[in-house]
């Protein structure tokens, strides 16, 4: 029987909830970006695998074990903030607006902080001609939002869907959390289900990214790609909880060439025209 005490983590709400900036007039398009929401996002969770995706409206998610057997599904309506599970023969409704608590947002002390964050070759492809480009990140301010988590007792599936709705986040970020939260003993996963015994205080700090390039010989820089946040996410009681989350698949990542080549993608055509990009060599 699923029980209802959803107040996990609906912890990140409103931190998420602030929109991302767009481009301006001089900026970097992304039309690549626009197939995101297509694609289903697949997590492990304990024993659990979640297949998840989304519509401009509805977001859906399915909980199989790791045999492939379906046991939960559930979708939610992101303007309404309902949410129906579907767990066996019952069927449970809830709003996601019942179990986020807001406990302060305010801005953090401005941190405009520029810096040089890598040093890229980059080649035509037609003509082979080769040139030297640096990558700026700029990270601006952050909001600091905190929020109460309370205690939670359901499937992985209604809390996923919860944090997606409540928190307007991408669904990557959500099924993120909820994995974290659970590999840092925040939370225990028996079955189908999640468990939090305890109150949490959550701490996100949400700092908006922006990413140029510029060409080594004349100085000459690319538009501004600027689709992109980080989110720390920390808890105020325990050092247990102590996450990284990004907003955007387009980003520069030391550890992770994946979305540092994304971003390229971007940045070197509109620097050097549309042959170039990055000799991965």
């Amino acid at each position: 029987m699923y029980k209802r005490t959803i107040s996990l983590l609906l912890a990140f709400s409103f931190l998420f909830s602030v929109a991302m900036p767009a481009f301006a007039a001089n900026n970097i398009t992304s039309a690549a970006l626009s197939d995101a929401n297509q694609s289903k996002i697949v997590s492990y969770i304990g024993g659990n695998k979640l297949v998840s995706w989304e519509t401009q409206s509805t977001v859906y998610i399915e909980q199989y074990d790791l045999q492939g057997n379906l046991l939960v599904s559930g979708q939610g309506n992101k303007q309404s903030g309902e949410i129906t599970i579907f767990d066996g023969d019952d069927t449970v409704n809830f709003n996601a607006s019942n179990v986020i608590q807001t406990l302060s947002m305010r801005p953090l002390p401005s941190l405009f902080a520029l810096k040089r964050v890598g040093t890229y070759q980059v080649y035509d492809r037609i003509t082979l001609d080769r040139q030297t480009m640096y990558l700026y990140e700029n990270t601006g301010s952050a909001i600091r939002t905190t929020y109460s988590i309370r205690t939670f007792e359901g499937t992985i599936t209604a809390l996923a869907a919860a944090i997606v709705i409540g928190l307007a986040i991408k669904l990557p970020i959500a099924n993120k959390v909820v994995n974290d939260i659970v590999s840092n003993g925040l939370a225990f996963v028996i079955g189908e289900t999640i468990n939090i015994e305890s109150q949490i205080t959550l701490a996100a700090d949400k700092y908006p990214l922006e990413y140029y390039g510029q060409d080594k010989a004349t100085g000459r820089k690319s538009a501004t790609y600027n689709q992109s946040a980080k989110y720390i996410i920390t808890e105020t009681g325990d050092s247990r909880f102590n996450e990284v989350y990004y907003d955007g698949s387009c980003y520069y990542d030391p550890n992770d060439d994946e979305p540092t080549s994304k971003l390229l993608m971007y940045i070197v055509p509109n620097l050097y025209g549309e042959n170039y990009e990055w000799d991965h060599t």
